[in-house]
C-alpha cells in the first residue's frame, strides 16, 4: 500500500522554500538528511511541479566519468552507449558539454545532484567544475546523508586536495529533521488512521518517514498491534 498523497511535512515546506531560493538566486545549497527522511521525495515532487528543474543522482560506487556522461545524456537526450562506450572523452569533457547544454540549450534553472555520498573521495572535486561553469545562471543542490557531511569536513581539515574548494562554494547547508508529531498525525490521517494511540506510538518509534510508513502498513495489514 502506498501513501495516497504527498504529506505537507515541515521538511517538505522548508525544502521547497530553499529550492525556490537557490533557483531564484543561483545559489549552491547542500541538503543533509538520513535515509528515509524525505529528501528524494521532495526533489522528485519539485521536479514534477517545476519543469525548469533537473534531478539526477549518483549510484553507489559510480565512477565520475560514468555519472557525468549519464548527466550529459539526461540533458541532451543522446544515447548513453554511444556517448560513453565509443568515446575517448574524459570527465572534464563530459562536464563541459553538460554545462554547455544546461546554459545554452535548455531552460534548466536548478540542478539537483542527489546522493553525492556515493562518490569516492577523489571524485568530489569535480563538483567544483560544474558549479563554476553554471552557477551564474543556475542554482545547484547537493544532497547526502549526515555521515558524508562529516567525512567532507574531516577531509577538508586534513587538507585533502579539492575538498575545501567544494565546501567554500556552498552558500548554505540545511539539515532535515526527524518527523514531528504533526507530520506523523498527517501521515496517519492520510491512511485513515484516527486512533491517537497509534499516532503517538508511531511518532515515538519513527525517526524518519519511511519507517513511519512501514509501521502504518504493518498496522493496517494486521502485523502490528498497538
Amino acid at each position: 500500500m502506498e501513501n495516497p498523497r504527498l504529506i505537507q511535512t515541515n521538511n517538505l515546506k522548508k525544502g521547497i522554500e530553499l529550492l525556490d531560493e537557490a533557483k531564484l538566486e543561483n545559489k549552491l545549497y547542500y541538503f543533509v538528511g538520513g535515509t528515509g527522511i524525505g529528501k528524494t521525495t521532495i526533489f522528485n515532487y519539485y521536479q514534477r511541479t517545476h519543469p525548469d528543474t533537473l534531478v539526477t543522482n549518483i549510484k553507489p560506487a559510480e565512477p565520475a566519468s560514468y555519472f557525468y556522461a549519464k548527466l550529459l545524456c539526461q540533458i541532451s537526450g543522446e544515447d548513453f552507449s554511444l556517448i560513453f562506450n565509443n568515446s575517448q572523452k574524459r570527465i572534464h569533457n563530459f562536464i563541459e558539454e553538460a554545462s554547455f547544454e544546461i546554459l545554452e540549450k535548455t531552460q534548466i534553472k536548478l540542478l539537483i545532484i542527489d546522493e553525492i555520498g556515493n562518490f569516492k573521495r577523489q571524485f568530489i572535486p569535480y563538483l567544483r567544475q560544474i558549479s563554476d561553469n553554471i552557477s551564474h545562471k543556475c542554482g545547484i543542490i547537493l544532497a547526502s546523508p549526515p555521515d558524508f557531511k562529516d567525512r567532507l569536513l574531516y577531509w577538508s581539515n586534513k587538507g585533502v586536495p579539492g575538498i575545501s574548494e567544494v565546501l567554500t562554494r556552498i552558500n548554505y547547508t540545511h539539515e532535515f529533521l526527524s518527523p514531528s508529531f504533526d507530520d506523523i498525525q498527517k501521515l496517519c490521517v492520510s491512511y485513515n488512521i484516527s486512533r491517537k494511540k497509534v499516532w503517538h506510538w508511531i511518532y515515538r518509534n519513527s525517526d524518519n518517514m519511511r519507517t513511519a510508513i512501514n509501521y502504518i502498513i504493518a498496522y493496517l495489514n494486521g502485523r502490528l498491534e498497538i
